[in-house]
């Protein structure tokens, strides 16, 4: 890898007119690590969805069975996402941590998925954790997708991988105007840093310090209304023209 990584790295400078990364500090370790041309580097974070509709969140949560505070795990089911992080600090954080499992034979990496849910639930029945944490599992379409998130009150994203630049669960979070926990990693600080639509775990233990004070009134508020401006800044339109400005 430390062979070939440079010279593949290299030969994309040179047969690229630009190189589109999703983040800063992945355009910091091109420069300072590869030597590549600042010049040729743009930053464009991943789109948000312009006009996807945002369902009532008490609508949502009346369909989905759902009351009180919701806080949402979805998305790829696997270790390096970090659910287990969150479940094993359950008491502390509060009902009701939701669990969203999709179902589909098709998904990718279902081997692990299942075997990483099996971990949980166990956890979960061992420490009878059975009346703060829901898991539903179902297959999971688009649609039902937005749904879950447009019931959270907060999307859980305890990611243990510091190399992602982005995150499928967060850009929908950003369409459905919700405000997410983060873990601290590179891609979530840089997001903080400009926009205050996130609030970051500082380690594993911190999380349901940040999750009740995120979800006071005051703060979701806050947060909604910088998840608009980073949603008017980073929509596919936006990004759009900026792509056909290269």
């Amino acid at each position: 890898q430390q062979l070939l990584h440079p010279l593949q790295i290299k030969l994309i400078e040179y047969l690229s007119a630009a190189i589109i990364v999703h983040a800063k500090f992945l355009r910091d370790i091109l420069i300072r690590d590869y030597g590549v041309d600042k010049k040729k580097i743009a930053v464009h974070p991943e789109g948000i969805i312009d006009d996807l509709p945002v369902i009532d969140k008490n609508e949502a949560k009346k369909k989905l069975n759902l009351s009180g505070h919701v806080y949402l795990i979805i998305g790829s089911f696997v270790p390096a996402h970090g659910a287990d992080i969150i479940v094993k600090h359950a008491k502390e954080i509060g009902k009701t941590i939701l669990i969203v499992f999709n179902t589909n034979p098709n998904v990718y990496a279902r081997e692990v998925r299942l075997k990483f849910l099996k971990e949980v639930h166990e956890y979960v029945k061992f420490h009878k954790l059975g009346n703060i944490v829901r898991f539903d599992l179902r297959n999971v379409d688009s649609n039902l997708w937005r749904l879950y998130i447009c019931a959270s009150d907060l999307l859980l994203i305890p990611y243990r991988n510091s190399g992602i630049s982005g995150s499928g669960p967060f850009a929908h979070a950003m369409s459905c105007l919700r405000p997410a926990i983060a873990s601290n990693l590179p891609f979530f600080r840089e997001v903080l840093r400009e926009f205050g639509c996130i609030a970051i775990a500082k380690n594993e233990n911190d999380y349901a310090h940040v999750i009740k004070d995120a979800v006071n009134s005051k703060n979701l508020k806050r947060m909604t209304n910088e998840f608009k401006r980073y949603k008017n800044y980073y929509n596919f339109t936006m990004l759009g023209k900026r792509y056909k400005a290269l």
